[in-house]
């Protein structure tokens, strides 16, 4: 009886003579568990040949008409007013009003009508041989209005190739490398911007003064082609706006918003909108058409139709 005894006195010491466990502060904050780390972000991929070919097609263009606003004061000059830096910049001042007053008109009036006729390929095609036309003919000093009127063909024609350049680019790539296609074929348009004026300048002092617009032609008829020769992918149809009247579908051979005429034929603003978003850098009133634009169009044919 004494061994028990003995034995619950000591258990009895020794659990008072033990610290308590520490308590946990009541305002400590949780532990977090850490936390794995994220995954690298894939890399995206590479653009398609196409698009390339397209942003070497903008170079070509651009190049053309980068010639056309800078030795064009000069042609004029040395062609029609035998050197008169006066006369001849006059008539070059008058030339640029028309040339934005004929940039304005088919921005806002005619290029969409004339894409929905003849489609992205059918207006780069159309648009491309006249310009090369207009070049050659510029070409051709007979007098200072006939140098006028085939500048102002060149830049209603031009206009409408730009444009539809800059739409047709976005058929051949995936919608998440839009911004990057833009961007390239945008920076082959500034790189011609300096390389036209550079290369053709010499040539128009020492070598020929109708050199440039001849050459310009050949370089327009190779621009077009390029484009021409891409295959474009197929568009899934984009879903129609609410209260819609008219069917829009994407055509896979043309790559472009078509109209059906199955329920009135009232104009798409959706494909409206997508044609004349983008907009390029290329000189006076430039092949392209601004955001600003593209809303009034809006406007404007939605009160012609109603």
């Amino acid at each position: 009886a004494e061994a028990p005894a003995a034995e619950a006195a000591l258990a009895r010491a020794n659990s008072q003579t033990q610290e308590p466990a520490a308590e946990p502060a009541p305002d400590s904050p949780p532990q977090k568990t850490p936390e794995a780390p994220p995954e690298p972000a894939a890399e995206p991929p590479p653009l398609p040949l196409a698009a390339w070919i397209i942003s070497f097609a903008c170079f070509l263009n651009s190049i053309g008409f980068m010639t056309f606003e800078a030795l064009g004061v000069m042609y004029i000059q040395d062609e029609f007013y035998d050197g008169d830096p006066a006369k001849g910049t006059l008539f070059w001042s008058k030339t640029l009003s028309l040339v934005g007053i004929v940039g304005l008109v088919v921005n806002l009036f005619l290029y969409f009508p004339i894409v929905m006729a003849m489609g992205l390929k059918g207006s780069i095609a159309f648009g491309g041989f006249i310009s090369a036309v207009c070049f050659y003919c510029i070409g051709i000093p007979l007098h200072r209005w006939w140098f006028a009127g085939w500048g102002l063909a060149l830049v209603f024609f031009d206009n409408i190739v730009g444009t539809s350049t800059g739409t047709i680019i976005t058929t051949v790539v995936d919608p998440s490398q839009f911004g990057y296609a833009i961007g390239i074929m945008t920076l082959a348009g500034n790189m011609a911007r300096a390389f036209g004026p550079f290369f053709f300048g010499p040539v128009y002092e020492h070598v020929s003064k109708t050199l440039p617009w001849t050459a310009n032609a050949a370089i327009k008829i190779v621009a077009t082609g390029l484009v021409l020769s891409v295959k474009e992918k197929a568009q899934a149809p984009p879903a129609p706006d609410e209260g819609a009247k008219d069917d829009v579908s994407v055509a896979a051979s043309d790559g472009f918003v078509q109209k059906e005429r199955s329920t009135g034929g009232r104009l798409s603003l959706r494909a409206l909108r997508r044609a004349l978003s983008l907009s390029t850098t290329e000189g006076l009133l430039t092949p392209g058409a601004t955001q600003e634009f593209a809303q009034a169009s809006e406007l404007l044919f939605g009160l012609v139709q109603r």
